[in-house]
């Protein structure tokens, strides 16, 4: 968190760019997009609707965790319960089965860089 005025955040942000690792809290920093948005922009790059996406067997659900979780900045939990789950165990062995996957198939790799440039914010 920064206190400052509007000039003062943005030289703070300035600094955060140069130095992601060594700063605390830049992560509070960045802008986000909200889970409405990811969910959107999903359903987009799927073609199909969220509700369609939740079934057993379809990768979208997947993509919008992983996309909630990196440019929503969302926790397991938080995520977790935005979906009804009462336990954030199922979503974390699905992303990580999810990112396994990734690795072998094109297509959700494809889809990967197609959410990642439309919903990555530049700070």
């Amino acid at each position: 968190m920064a206190i400052g005025s509007e000039a003062f955040l943005e030289q703070i942000k300035s600094i955060c760019t140069a130095t992601d690792r060594d700063i605390a809290g830049n992560r509070e920093l960045r802008q986000r997009v909200s889970w409405e948005r990811v969910i959107s922009e999903v359903e987009q790059i799927c073609g199909k609707s969220w509700e369609e996406q939740q079934a057993r067997g379809e990768w979208g659900r997947f993509l919008v965790y992983w996309g909630a979780q990196r440019f929503a900045g969302m926790t397991l939990k938080e995520i977790a319960g935005k979906c009804g789950y009462r336990d954030y165990s199922a979503v974390n062995m699905g992303l990580r089965r999810f990112i396994m996957r990734s690795k072998a198939d094109s297509q959700i790799q494809h889809a990967m860089k197609r959410l990642e440039k439309v919903c990555k914010v530049q700070t």
